[in-house]
């Protein structure tokens, strides 16, 4: 997109709200609350803009975006065209608008992966623990006890037993600063545990609402397809979660502005990048980063290590082709195929969703008080008379499983 960034007088890619320095700070980072009215910068210029509405921001267009690109591009000296850039937050015209069929920003929504799992629940974690830019809590009440927070995390852990495999990665200690959790991680954590586990910790509730109020937002936004109705719930809801953020935690003071980052004011582009792009899930990295994670292993030369690369991604892309050409999926696969069979397990072809496990035990040693029990058991399951069911059936015919 050829834009500054984050670090940019304009930080975000969406709209043109102004970023704010802390007062008497060398700290370059600009950031973005929306109530700015107690700013020295903000309470000393007559044109400044004191408080920010989410309903009301200043989006970038198209159309504006590309003058204000070319602009950049075709200044006269180097000179004005970074005075200029350093103004509309855009450094050129960006390769991409060659293609007509994108559309600037509106086409490179914020990734939701990352702002969300990587950075806002983060953030809030660092607030909960004391541990946020060695800012403390102010006038608030946010911060958890470090000894409560080490439970969280043991409890945590501890749920990796009973949570199977194909929901998330397994969860870690989240108190452990050393334990590596990645966003699958955290999103099952955001959505499942966290609002167990926090639950009466804080102390106010308040505080434990205004995540829960972030969940219930996420879990609409992970929906595979949304509604009319589901994105004016978006829309309502977001700017409402952001305006109790900068109240309970930035409290509108401007030496707490590290509290307004960038990721936090993008929360509240959520609702319209939904509506121009799509679901969440059609432009979040989780594709792109497990295909990253899928490309790791294949280098093997330290040499030429992006040659190597270069080679495994086109073997792949050309054995894929073959695979679709040919239909030869069964017989080009590189892995050990799966199968349903669990060893020492039972199964029945008429049970197809039912496996037994171990441990098993034979009939000798189940008490034959079961015996009545199981043949009441078979006479209604298969509507027979019970008389009938005892004279084909014993003990010896029986085994418990599990």
């Amino acid at each position: 997109m050829r834009i500054k960034g984050h670090n940019g007088l304009l930080p975000c890619r969406m709209c043109e709200i102004p970023g704010l320095r802390i007062p008497d700070s060398r700290n370059p980072v600009h950031y973005v609350p929306l109530d700015r009215s107690k700013h020295p910068l903000v309470r000393t210029s007559t044109s400044a803009i004191k408080v920010y509405t989410p309903g009301s921001l200043p989006r970038r267009t198209h159309q504006r975006f590309m003058a204000q690109a070319r602009e950049v591009q075709f200044a006269r000296t180097n000179a004005e065209s970074e005075k200029l850039a350093k103004q509309y937050g855009i450094k050129g015209i960006p390769i991409l608008s060659t293609l007509s069929s994108l559309f600037f920003p509106s086409s490179f929504p914020y990734d939701f992966m990352h702002l969300i799992f990587e950075n806002v629940m983060k953030n809030l974690i660092l607030l909960w623990t004391g541990g946020y830019k060695g800012i403390d809590e102010g006038a608030g009440s946010y911060e958890i006890a470090p000894h409560v927070w080490e439970a969280i995390g043991v409890a945590t852990a501890a749920s990796a037993r009973t949570i199977p495999s194909a929901f998330a990665a397994s969860p870690a200690n989240i108190a452990d600063e050393k334990a590596s959790s990645t966003a699958d991680m955290w999103s099952f954590w955001l959505q499942y545990l966290g609002p167990i586990l926090l639950s009466r910790k804080f102390r106010r509730p308040i505080y434990f609402q205004h995540f829960i109020e972030l969940v219930k937002l996420v879990r609409i936004c992970l929906q595979f397809e949304l509604t009319a109705e589901d994105v004016q719930t978006l829309r309502d809801g977001f700017p409402n979660w952001v305006l109790q953020y900068k109240k309970l935690y930035y409290q509108f003071k401007p030496e707490r502005l590290p509290i307004c980052p960038l990721t936090i004011h993008a929360v509240l582009h959520i609702p319209d990048n939904i509506v121009e792009t799509g679901p969440v899930w059609t432009s979040w990295a989780f594709p792109t980063e497990r295909f990253c994670g899928h490309l790791l292993p294949a280098i093997r030369s330290r040499r030429h290590p992006f040659a190597n690369l270069d080679n495994f991604v086109v073997a792949s892309s050309q054995l894929n082709q073959i695979k679709v050409k040919y239909d030869l999926f069964s017989a080009l696969l590189l892995k050990r195929p799966k199968t349903a069979e669990i060893p020492n397990s039972f199964s029945h072809k008429d049970y197809p969703t039912c496996v037994l496990l171990y441990p098993r035990r034979p009939s000798s040693t189940i008490p034959s008080s079961l015996e009545p029990k199981i043949a009441a058991c078979l006479a209604t399951r298969f509507d027979k008379n019970i008389s009938i069911v005892r004279k084909y059936f014993s003990m010896t015919m029986a085994e418990q499983w599990a």
